[in-house]
Formats: C-alpha cells, structure tokens, sequence
C-alpha cells in the first residue's frame, strides 16, 4: 500500500480576466517511506462550496510522478467531471478542496482543507505587507528608498521619488535626489526632475531625461542616454552605442534644428570618442569619413563624399544590409562577422564585438542589438548596453550582464534576470524564475533585485502576477525611521500599544511608533476620521467621526465621502452620510442609518441617524447614470425584501419573473411558523389590495389550475385543459361541475355532470344511501348494502413488523354495544354500534380520530373483527378446556355409578344372607 505526502499549500491564480488555476504539488511515498517514481496516478480534486459542502467543481488529473516522487499539476487545468472552474464565485461563501489520490489500490481520500482566503481578499491582504521600502523626508518632500540604506553615500532623496539603487562609497549627489523622479542599479544618479537613471555610474540630470546602461549621461531635458558611456547633452537627444562623441548644445531646454536628435557612438574608450552615425533634428543624417576605397559592398551605405567623387546615386553609410541566411538586415559597416551571430531577417546590429563568438549581435528576427557585447536572439527583442541578452521574443534587456529570457520580458540595470512571461526586473542580481511561456500567477510580475553576487542573488521587493507583493524579512529593529513602510510582523507586534484602551474606534490609539502609511486622521469638524493622504479636500464633504474614507471623487463640491459617523465609503464618488453606514461602488449612496450600499448609482435614502423600519439596510445598485438610479436589491431593516422593488411591503417582494429549477425536490415550499394544527398552514394568496386578483397555475403544456375568490359568490376553483376547455369546476357555493368521463374505481364512470341526492351505486354491488357533509367537515354515509363479498388486501408480501395481537376476549367483554340515533339525519329505527369514545379506552387501535377541527372520532369495525377472532379463540380454549373437564367428571361418574351398583349388589346379598342365617336359628 503507498501513501501520500501533500508538500504544498494551494496557492491562488488571481486575475481580473481570468481564473487561471491554482499550482498543487505533492510528494508520494510507500508505507515504507519509500518515494514512488515515475509511477502514473490518478488525482481528483473536488472544491467545495459553504458549510454545507456543496460540491461545485470536479475534475481529474492522471499525472505520472517524477524521479523524487513528486507530482506538479494545476487545479483548474484537468478533465472536468462537473461544474466550471471560471463560473466559482469565491467571494460568495467559504470554499473548501478534497482531494484525492489513486496509486493503483483505488482512490485514498487525503482530506478537505479549507483555503485560507479568496484570491482577491488575499491578493489585497498581502498588499499591506510590503517592505524593504521606507518613505523619508529629507529636506525636499517625502520619497521612498530602501530601508537601512547608507544615508552618507547618497543624495537628500526627491519629492515623490523612488530610489532603489545601490551606493557604495560617500556621495552628496547619488540616488534620486529630483521631484518625481527614479534610480535603480548602482552609483546612479537620478538628480533632474522627472528623471530616470539605472544601469551602473549613470547620471539623468536633464528635466525627464533617462540614463542606463554604464557611465551614461542624459544631461539635456527629455534626453535618454544608453549603452557603455554614451552623452546625450541637447533637447531631447537620444545616445546610445558606446564612447560618442560630446558636443556643446545650443539648447538643452528647447528644441534647436541643428542640435544633435540621435546619435550612436562607436568611440573606443574616453580619449577616443566617434560617432557610427549622427542624426540632427533638421533631418540631417551624418557618417564619419573614411577612405572612399574601403567602401567595396554592393549594398553599403555611402556618404556623401563618396557619391560627389564618384557620381553615384548617394545613400546613408555606417549600415549595410546583408542576408548570412535568415534574410535581410542591417549591420555596421565593417564589422568583424567572426565576432558576430547571423544577422536576423530585419534586424538591426548597432553592437560592439571584440572577441571572437558565433551568437552576439542581432541574430532574432526582427531584433535591435546595441552598446557592446550584446546579444538579441529573441524575435523583435532588443539588446543594449554591456553584455546584454535578450533571448525571449520580443524581450528587452537593458544596462550590464542584464538577461530577459521570458516572452514580452524586461531586464534592467546590473546582471538583472527576467525569466518569466511579461515580467520585468530591474536593480542588480535579482532572484529571477518563472515560466517563460506560460502564465503563471505565481510567477514574478516585477523584481527589484539587491544582490550581492551571482551566487548571492536576492530581492529587495517581488510582486507576483496574482497581485502578491513580497519584502524581505529582516529585523523588526531595524525598522526605526516613522516614515518606514512596515511588514506584517512589525504590525502584529507593535501596532496595538501596551496603554491600548481597548476601543478600536479611538483612531488615538495609533502607538507613536507606528506612522500612518496611505491613509491620515483629520478632524474637519466632525471628530477625527482617516482619509487618503494627499486626497483633494474640495471635493469631498467633511469626513465623520472615526469614518474611513478610501473613496475617490474626481469634481469639486461633491458631498462626497464618508460623512456619517462611523461610516466607510469606498469606489469612485461614493457617499456614505448614515451613521454607521458603508458604501462601496460607483456613485452609491449610503444615507440610513447603520445602512450599506454596492454597486452603482443606488437610490439610497432614510434616516441618517435612528432605526426605521422602513429604511434601506442593504441596497444593489444598478442605476445607469444620477438621474437615472434604481436598485437591482433592496432590503429594508424590517427585513423585508425586494428584488425590482424599492418599498417592499411583505417578506419578499419581486418584480418580474421568477425562475426556480430544483431537481426532484419541492422548489417552492409555504409554510407557517410553528409546529402546531393551526401555526404550520402555507398560504399562496394573489395581491390582496386588489378586489379583483386571481390566481393561476400554468404547466408548460398549458394546462391552468385558477382559484378566483371576489367575495361575490362568483369566484370558483378550477382546471383548464391545453385546448381552454373548463373540465372540472367547484364554485363559491360548493357546486361542482366535471366535464368530461370521470372513473371511480375503475369500474364506475361519472360522464358529464352528475348530482348525488340519492342512492349511488359504485361498482354496481356497494349500495351508498345517503351522503351528508356537516358543518365541522365531517362526512356521514348511510346505510351501505354489499349484494356481493367486500375483499380487502391482505397479502402478507404487504406487511412487515407482523406480530399478535393484544386483545382479545377480555376487551370485547368490557365493550358496550348500543342503539342510538344519528342527529344529522332521520331514521326509522334505532342503528346499533358501539361510541367510539369508549372503545378508545379499551382497544385504541381500532378508534380513528379526523383532521377536522373537532377532531371527530370513528371506530373500525373491519379491525374489530381480529379482536373478534382472538376473543372466539380465547373463548373455544375455555370451552375446549370445560369440555375436557366434563369428559373427565362424565368418566368419573361411570366409574362411581359402576360402584355404586357394584356396592349396592353387595348389600343385597349380604341382606339375603343375614336372613337365612337367622332362620336357620329359628330353626
């Protein structure tokens, strides 16, 4: 027998697309703890839905384990047995997993497990986990870096910006240090507004300009730098390749015709610097001279020096384009191809080579490699910097040593690694992993890596396609700074203070120790409550006391907001101004009090401030627009509800048409409130406010069963056939009218309508005289003659638990039979029987007590009759043993008589005897 080890915990896909399954991985062993390899079985989850474990998803996975024993598959993804994997709705209830496993013995039940948490309730759970990040204001506004950073080896960190680079030696100018702007690898530095610097050494000093790859610099505004030492000083200037060529600007804020608008260096070190081509803003396209007669190929582009002293049509040079056997593409003019891989169909190769390799370069098709030593294999990727690879289709890898593997991946800054689908990673030696083709929601989305090494790799935050954030685990004391974002362990730790009073809604409870991050407490004079920071007061109303306000309002003067007290309002132009109320959604209104609010565009109302029965408690908006609002669900707090209807008047209350599809079970069920005769009645009643409402009862082949009461004497009970035709009909009054042949018995018919106010003959031998109906409901027939035998079931294939019974002939002596007349009808004599009252003490089984309101009594006389037959043969074995007696006395007597004679025979002759003996004295 093998058993089965379950290694991991489920964990969520989340997307706001699509479902995309949930990884499940499990180690199988024998009894003998021996691992079971490359073994095929059988796996069937099962996910289950509420306490009641109603099965809502099934399939089976049939996967074969691999040489450590160990199974990797995806729930979601097998063959489906029942119900649809991307129909469950997490949110609604709590969901469980059964799994089960078969190694060859039949399915072994490993368990249920509830999940810990619906994917989108986790995925905003962990985001309050983020770490390694702190926000600090040092002289120039709040900004984010990474938390224990060397304060002396960078710059005073900008406004809203976000420094995630790494400096080792002392600096005053390092890091992001401008409004808004970003550095990430190492020694970067970020200085202009709205500037972006990574890579290594590389410096954005110009107004939203970007500098990356090694020792660039973007000194002009909206300049962008890249590759191995490139400049980009004017407006808008792009450098990219390797050592250009510096040059003074006319402007490096405005746009200038004659200014450089892109340049690709090919300089071979600081002291000499060249460009491979030089774009000017007015079009102007340049090539260094070189000696007209190394210009040999066909198809390379010439300068035009070459075209005046040859007279030839002149085209731009420094590129050519040639086909090494995947098609047309460009490359510089040149180059060594020892040094390079083939060219790709359509790429371009702007790279440096030094050294001799079969790889490097633009070998995708399509693909862009530049800077030095890059490599762009990957279909449309693009390669820049120093020793770059980007491998995967259209992937970009970017700075030194950087590798993008993954479709659609970016890698960024110093031996950076985006392995995964679409995922991007920046910093210097992140973790990296992930699938590169598939995508998987636990698979990095985007990694800021803070290595120290190829063998040493680490990240300082991870976010993971599900929306999960991840931060490092360190010291909580190390988070010392109040502005620092913290993770969960330091919240749990710290975040109630030991002077806690006890009252959560006393926002003053916040320990000194913990900053708020994301939300502030204001007072705008209703008492503190806690609102986004930086939100636009001017278009919110007044936040209420210990309210949270997470919503967003776009338009000055709205009201809106959490304004209540107490009340949480969350969505776009959300209004929650009942105390105690919650809106969520787009445009819900939450005015009752202690009432909430989803969806859109609601109707809202009610007492902000007291109880009202009639007031919303819970409202679904569904509402189009502000002058257009309605509620898809409205439930008042007197309970009532109402689907379509606002002012639900009774318990439920639906406008529209109501659909139930149960399988062999009642789908409908009316019931009262109580266990009792009278408490237990379901009633379906037509709208009482209307004298003249019916109802109706309509099968899908039209057939209607209509009860129409109008207090008029003229509403009836009846059932209308597919043609429209009244066959049967009972009206106010108690008449009944039945159109059509109607069998009783299956020997009797009815046909057409029939009065009984005499004898009926059913079956044509029982005789029924007489049939009264009394007021409290119970029936009274006749006298009953039977011409022929009355038969009744009594196989004993129809009976069970048969057993014999207790009465008999002591019982049926303590009946009373008597003679008595019947009030409800006249008689000529006297009927005989038995009261039903008194037999009920005697022999209960046999008294029978109706469901009408006088629980009137019957007796049973066809049950009688075994009583009967028990007390006949208790009596015969009275009379057998009486007889017996008498046979024996009879005996007795004979006996007796025969001595007596005997006895009496003696006397006489004893008698003769004497008297001859006395004469013979005489004599």
């Amino acid at each position: 027998m093998k058993r089965i080890t379950q290694a991991l915990l489920m964990l969520f896909t989340i997307t706001t697309f699509a479902q995309q399954g949930i990884n499940y991985k499990a180690l199988i062993k024998d009894a003998n703890n021996a691992v079971v390899a490359n073994t095929a079985v059988t796996v069937e989850f099962s996910i289950l839905q509420g306490v009641a474990q109603t099965n809502v998803y099934q399939e089976t996975h049939t996967p074969t384990t691999d040489a450590n024993g160990i199974i990797i598959i995806n729930i979601g993804e097998g063959a489906v047995d029942s119900g649809v994997f991307a129909d469950i709705d997490w949110a609604s209830d709590t969901h469980f997993l059964n799994t089960q496993i078969d190694t060859g013995a039949g399915l072994t039940d490993m368990g249920t497990t509830a999940f810990n948490a619906v994917p989108y309730a986790l995925s905003a759970k962990t985001a309050e986990n983020v770490s390694g990040l702190e926000a600090i204001d040092e002289g120039n506004g709040l900004g984010l870096v990474k938390v224990g950073r060397v304060e002396a080896n960078y710059g005073a960190i900008g406004e809203n910006a976000v420094d995630l680079s790494y400096s080792s030696s002392a600096s005053t100018t390092k890091g992001a240090s401008g409004l808004l702007s970003t550095a990430m690898g190492i020694g970067t530095t970020a200085s202009g507004q709205y500037s972006t610097a990574m890579g290594r050494t590389t410096i954005a000093s110009g107004f939203f300009s970007t500098a990356m790859g090694i020792v660039t610099t973007a000194s002009g505004n909206r300049s962008t730098a890249m590759g191995n030492r490139t400049i980009a000083e004017s407006y808008g200037q792009t450098s990219l390749g390797i050592y250009n060529v510096a040059t003074t600007p006319i402007s490096t804020t405005a746009f200038n015709a004659s200014d450089q608008l892109l340049v690709v260096g090919n300089g071979a070190n600081g002291a000499n610097r060249s460009n491979a081509l030089t774009i000017l803003k007015n079009g102007t396209i340049t090539a260094p001279s070189f000696d007209i007669a190394e210009i040999t190929d066909a198809k390379a582009l010439v300068t035009k020096e070459y075209a005046d002293a040859s007279i030839a049509n002149a085209a731009s040079t420094g590129l050519e384009a040639i086909d090494e056997g995947n098609g047309l593409g460009l490359v510089k003019v040149g180059r060594v191809e020892a040094n390079y891989g083939n060219i790709g169909n359509g790429a371009v190769d702007l790279s440096i080579s030094t050294s001799a390799s079969t790889t490097r370069g633009a070998t995708g098709q399509g693909s862009t490699a530049m800077g030095s030593s890059t490599t762009a294999s990957g279909y449309a990727s693009t390669a820049m910097g120093q020793s770059t690879i980007a491998q995967g289709d259209w992937s970009t890898a970017i700075g030194e040593g950087t590798t993008a593997s993954g479709f659609f991946s970016t890698a960024m800054g110093w031996n950076t690694t985006a392995n995964a689908y679409y995922s991007t990673a920046m910093g210097r030696y992140n973790v990296g992993g992930g699938s590169g083709f598939n995508n998987i929601a636990t698979d990095p989305l985007l990694e800021v890596g803070n290595g120290a090494s190829s063998a040493n790799r680490s990240n300082a935050l991870t976010i993971l396609k599900n929306g999960t954030i991840i931060a490092p685990s360190f010291d909580i004391a190390e988070i010392t700074d109040d502005k620092a974002l913290v993770t969960k362990e330091f919240a749990d730790a710290n975040y109630i203070d030991a002077m806690f009073s006890g009252d959560y809604y006393d926002l003053s409870n916040i320990p000194s120790g913990v900053a708020a991050t994301g939300l502030e407490a204001v007072n705008e004079g209703n008492g503190l409550g806690l609102v986004k920071v930086g939100r636009v007061a001017a278009n919110y109303g007044n936040v209420g006391e210990n309210a949270v306000d997470l919503s967003y309002s776009q338009f000055t003067g709205n009201a809106t907001g959490a304004t209540g007290i107490a009340s949480t309002a969350m969505g776009v132009n959300s209004i929650a101004s009942g105390s105690y109320s919650t809106a969520m959604g787009i445009a819900t209104k939450a005015d009752a009090y202690n009432s909430a609010a989803i969806g859109r565009y609601n109707i809202g109302g009610g007492n902000p401030s007291a109880i009202v029965a009639t007031d919303p408690l819970f409202e679904v908006g569904n509402g189009v627009n502000d002058a257009n609002r309605s509620n898809a669900l409205t439930i008042l707090k007197n309970g009532n509800v109402g689907i379509g209807e606002i002012s639900p008047s009774t318990a439920l209350e639906v406008t529209g048409v109501i659909k139930a599809v149960v399988d062999n079970a009642p789908a409908l069920i009316v019931s009262g409130s109580s266990n009792t005769t009278s408490g237990d009645d379901g009633i379906i009643s037509s709208n009482p406010d209307y004298a003249g409402s019916d109802l109706f009862l309509r099968s899908n082949d039209a057939v209607i069963v209509y009860l129409d009461h109008d207090d008029n004497e003229t509403g009836d009970f009846g059932i209308v056939n597919g043609a429209g035709t009244t066959v049967f009909n009972v009206n106010e009054a108690g008449n009944t009218r039945i159109n059509g042949a109607t069998t009783i018995g299956g020997t009797a018919s009815i046909t057409g309508g029939t009065v009984i106010g005499g004898n009926t003959v059913i079956g044509g031998d029982a005789q029924i005289n007489g049939l009264t109906y009394m007021a409290n409901g119970a029936f009274i027939i006749g006298n009953v003659t039977v011409n022929g035998s009355t038969v009744h079931s009594s196989d004993r294939r129809l009976k069970k638990e048969i057993e014999t019974i207790p009465f008999g002939l002591k019982e049926i002596l303590q009946l009373e039979p008597k003679a008595y007349n019947w009030k409800a009808k006249d008689q000529e004599h006297k009927s005989l029987g038995l009261i039903a009252q008194d037999v009920q003490k005697i022999i209960t089984n046999i008294v029978q007590v109706g469901d009408d309101e006088l629980k009137t009594m019957g007796v049973s006389y066809t049950e009688l009759i075994p009583v009967l037959i028990k007390a006949t043969q208790e009596q015969q074995v009275i009379i057998d043993a009486q007889a017996e007696k008498i046979k024996q006395l009879e005996a007795k007597n004979k006996v007796f008589a025969s001595l007596e004679a005997r006895l009496s025979a003696l006397e006489n002759n004893t008698a003769t005897a004497s008297a001859n003996t006395s004469l013979k004295t005489k004599k």
